[in-house]
């Protein structure tokens, strides 16, 4: 009988760690509802330590005043002629508030990834839009939709 438990907790195992690391492998339904609630207490810690720097987690923060309104999203990457914002940032995570409470996390190089996939296949709005104070900033401008979709 251990046995059968043994190998059953492997399998969830190698299926967690699957899904953590992103290797394609989605849960779509469990029954088991220790190993879903395992799953969530993993991602409670997760948050927790993206938070509060532990384990030196860096969280790099956007909070962008008219999204809600326009139904995009910007990432700076220069200002000044200097690289900025998403370029240049050292932040393992980037956290974009869209209101005052709704907001999404992302890897920050999955997060660039994405930006330059969506651009090389032109479903931005303008990889050059000026924006920051009097215009001195260059970002990617996209609409939420196509961001989230993607």
């Amino acid at each position: 009988m251990s046995k059968v438990g043994s190998v059953g907790t492997e399998f969830h195992i190698k299926l967690r760690e699957r899904n953590i690391n992103n290797k394609g492998v989605l849960m779509k339904h469990n029954n088991d509802f220790r190993f879903d609630l395992d799953y969530g207490k993993e991602g409670e810690g997760m948050l927790h330590k993206m938070l509060t720097g532990e384990e030196g987690y860096r969280v790099e923060v956007k909070r962008d005043r008219q999204a809600h309104r326009t139904n995009n999203l910007y990432f700076e990457y220069e200002s000044r002629n200097k690289p900025s914002g998403i370029a240049n940032t050292e932040a393992d995570y980037y956290c974009y508030f869209i209101t005052d409470t709704f907001c999404f996390i992302m890897k920050v190089d999955v997060l660039k990834a994405k930006l330059r996939r969506l651009i090389k296949e032109k479903k931005v709005i303008n990889d050059k839009q000026p924006g920051g104070d009097n215009n001195t900033s260059l970002g990617v401008l996209i609409s939420i939709n196509n961001f989230m979709k993607e």
